[in-house]
């Protein structure tokens, strides 16, 4: 085998890597018992940084005032990062003493985080978006876990319904199922480094988020891996987001989390190190290498047109060539509105254009914490 292959070959098993062996490796590994610490758990303050949230705001509140809050001292803390619609006078609307607003000026998200966390009065922090909304028993389920377990953090599971709660088709997408497989996995060995958007955090665990490029959620599992707590993925307690979201939407979405992701790894380089122990294969296995295996197939292409005269070199050239058609017919299909039969592999191109332009964005410090509803600028 010439040079060439060699090189092609190791691209393209870089590429799968993350994407096939992972999967496979994480199912072989031993899985630890989480030690217990059996505490009841009764106080709660759940933080919501908001944006332009008038559409979601007030559901959102009242699916946690609907929930079985008896016993429980709970208090909800909605910081409104500079909204310029109706979001405080909907907030200010609900006359709960338990609800307080917020209203800073424009200054991210990260900064309205740090600003409310210390607000609030109780040591148990819950996480949540204006469009995610929960269950009747999903705060009992979670403090109940979170006394149960001896860790710093326990991550919700997201699942995608319509407004009137009905079940959404991008609930249960092939990957949901992979991302939800390997987060179960990684907990179960050591601790989860991939959040969704809505955990709940000790306090004494949670530290101010310093950077505007930082993602807000995996600074706070890093913080807990470094402290030495477990991340653990609560597969059984689901929390809805109702925000209704696109391809176009997502592929902006992907950007911010690849950027801000790898600025917030960065952060946090004691953690890619040998002595970091599984969190550091997880997170060179789960996030670096996935988010540059995007690079390696667009290596592997380029390289394979100049090997079009052997048989590796033209298989891979025409078997990328033929996906970037079939996603290319998929993306005219979405834009016109029409049935779309080639959603996933549109998906699986726009995600991965997506980590490449995250990855820029990270390399020329583009991206920061001042959110639209596409996603942090």
């Amino acid at each position: 085998m010439d040079l060439m292959s060699v090189i092609l070959a190791l691209l393209l098993i870089l590429f799968a890597y993350p994407l096939v062996f992972y999967p496979l490796i994480l199912s072989l590994l031993p899985k630890n018992k989480i030690p217990l610490r059996n505490i009841e758990l009764q106080n709660l303050s759940i933080i919501i940084a908001a944006y332009n949230e008038e559409e979601h705001i007030v559901d959102c509140i009242n699916s946690i005032l609907e929930s079985d809050l008896e016993g429980l001292n709970l208090e909800i803390l909605v910081g409104s990062d500079g909204s310029e619609d109706r979001t405080v006078e909907y907030v200010k609307s609900i006359k709960n003493p338990i609800v307080k607003i917020y209203d800073y000026p424009r200054q991210g998200k990260n900064q309205t985080l740090n600003k409310l966390v210390k607000e609030s009065k109780f040591d148990n922090l819950l996480f949540i978006d204006a469009d995610f909304r929960l269950k009747t028993d999903s705060i009992k389920k979670l403090l109940q876990q979170f006394g149960k377990l001896d860790v710093g953090i326990i991550i919700c599971p997201i699942e995608m319904r319509s407004k009137n709660g009905e079940y959404s088709k991008e609930g249960e997408s092939v990957y949901q199922k992979y991302e939800s497989y390997i987060r179960r996995n990684e907990s179960e060995i050591a601790s989860c480094v991939n959040s969704l958007g809505s955990y709940i955090i000790k306090k004494d665990i949670f530290e101010d988020i310093s950077s505007d490029k930082y993602c807000d959620d995996l600074h706070s599992i890093l913080t807990s891996i470094k402290k030495g707590k477990r991340v653990y993925f609560d597969e059984q307690n689901k929390i809805y987001e109702v925000r209704k979201s696109n391809f176009f939407e997502d592929y902006s979405r992907r950007k911010r989390l690849v950027g801000g992701g790898l600025s917030t790894i960065f952060a946090f380089k004691e953690l890619l190190s040998i002595s970091g122990g599984w969190s550091a294969f997880f997170l060179w296995s789960h996030k670096l290498l996935r988010w540059f295996s995007s690079v390696f197939l667009l290596f592997a292409f380029i390289l394979s047109l100049f090997m079009l005269d052997t048989v590796f070199g033209l298989l891979t050239a025409y078997t990328i060539s033929v996906l970037i058609i079939i996603s290319a017919i998929g993306f005219v299909l979405e834009k016109s509105g029409l049935a779309n039969p080639l959603k996933l592999p549109l998906f699986f191109v726009f995600m991965n254009i997506g980590f490449i332009k995250g990855i820029m964005h990270y390399l020329y410090g583009s991206q920061n914490a001042k959110w639209s509803r596409k996603g942090l600028d």
